[in-house]
């Protein structure tokens, strides 16, 4: 029986597993590391970007850390500017001793409710005018900026947290898809 090809009869055109040009017989697996440059090419290569990824995530969440434990400590500040700001208002009490005194007074039919209103007026001028004394302005200023640069750290640290956490996840799928098991599931 003849085939097309050669001529010669056989069941192809010559190829198959007989002797190849480098004296080496088929194309077995030795073959394909050689051309690919050994072995563990790819896996290698897995490896070091998971291995990359992995480090990049625990210095994101290293700075989350850090940055969060800033953000701790200048919320600290604020809260005891707070109560700075807090012990200057005290001494700008409204409600004096004075003023409960006509005010109940007032309530009592003994005293003119106007009397108890007029206190309370002078009162406020007199807060209004401490209020904007330049200690106290200060503190207020002070106070928004601690709680500015409090949140604007807890917002940068929350911001590293997710960077982390998706680093975290990329190198997990790095590492599934890497795997010699699964070679071929995300090529």
């Amino acid at each position: 029986k003849k085939f097309k090809g050669d001529g010669k009869g056989g069941k192809g055109d010559g190829k198959g597993k007989g002797k190849g040009s480098d004296d080496s017989k088929g194309k077995g697996k030795g073959d394909r590391t050689e051309r690919h440059g050994g072995g563990g090419g790819r896996g290698a290569q897995a490896d070091a970007a998971r291995d990359r990824m992995r480090q990049a995530a625990m210095e994101a969440r290293q700075d989350a850390d850090e940055l969060a434990a800033v953000a701790e400590d200048t919320k600290a500040r604020a809260a005891e500017k707070q109560k700075e700001l807090w012990s200057l208002a005290g001494q700008q009490e409204l409600m004096t001793n004075e003023v409960k005194d006509a005010a109940r007074a007032a309530v009592a039919g003994t005293g003119d409710p106007r009397l108890f209103w007029q206190a309370l007026e002078q009162r406020r001028a007199v807060v209004a005018v401490q209020s904007r004394s330049t200690e106290f302005s200060k503190a207020r200023q002070e106070l928004s900026q601690l709680r500015s640069e409090a949140d604007t750290l807890t917002k940068r640290a929350k911001d590293r947290s997710c960077e982390a956490k998706k680093l975290e996840t990329v190198s997990k799928v790095a590492a599934i898809c890497g795997s010699s098991s699964s070679r071929r599931c995300c090529s």
